[in-house]
């Protein structure tokens, strides 16, 4: 008999000028949710949250469920724009949960974002502070792309990726003034009034 799951969905990366777009989608099997709330009561939204405080509600969560993590780089966010980008994202990881033999029995989606129609789903405003299976996903797709931030970080020391992220804070725009772009990791149609 097939496994029913349930899938919370959160995107981080949305807004950076630099690097990619994740989404997560966090699995947990429909029998076990009850269990899940209980064992993730308290869990918040991945951005009010430190990333000790993360990686400690990945690791109380580790055997509740899985995670599935699919991202688009900077070069496809300009090829595609980020909206199509994002919906690529989600269409990926539904189907390789039901690749692996899985019936998704619903899926909960942070903000604006949405499943393919064919899904029973529900998109709650600040879903990543209400629902848990959406804040788990927000917490692993945080921790995930930090991580990679921090790296690129370490590759390219010039543009201090490790300390805003990619996002466009006002010392990552002087950065790239005085060294230029990297048209690998930044996005030229983010930057498109810079350049």
């Amino acid at each position: 008999m097939t496994q029913k799951v349930f899938v919370g969905i959160d995107e981080v990366g949305r807004g950076p000028i630099a690097g990619s777009v994740v989404i997560c989608a966090y699995v947990v099997a429909t029998s076990m949710y009850q269990e899940f709330c209980r064992t993730a009561q308290g869990i918040n939204d991945s951005k009010k949250l430190s990333s000790k405080k993360r990686q400690a509600w990945i690791e109380k969560t580790k055997n509740s469920g899985f995670s599935i993590l699919k991202e688009k780089s900077a070069a496809e966010i300009d090829e595609y724009g980020i909206s199509y980008c994002l919906t690529k994202n989600i269409e990926e990881a539904l189907q390789e949960i039901e690749l692996q033999g899985y019936e998704i029995e619903k899926v909960f989606l942070d903000g604006s974002l949405k499943a393919p129609e064919k899904y029973s789903q529900e998109t709650i405003i600040k879903g990543d502070e209400s629902q848990p299976l959406i804040s788990m996903a927000s917490i692993v797709a945080k921790e995930y792309r930090d991580d990679y931030m921090k790296k690129l970080g370490a590759q390219f020391p010039e543009y201090g990726f490790e300390q805003h992220m990619g996002y466009g804070t006002k010392h990552h725009y002087s950065k790239i003034l005085e060294n230029g772009v990297i048209s690998t990791i930044h996005r030229l149609s983010f930057l498109a009034k810079l350049l």
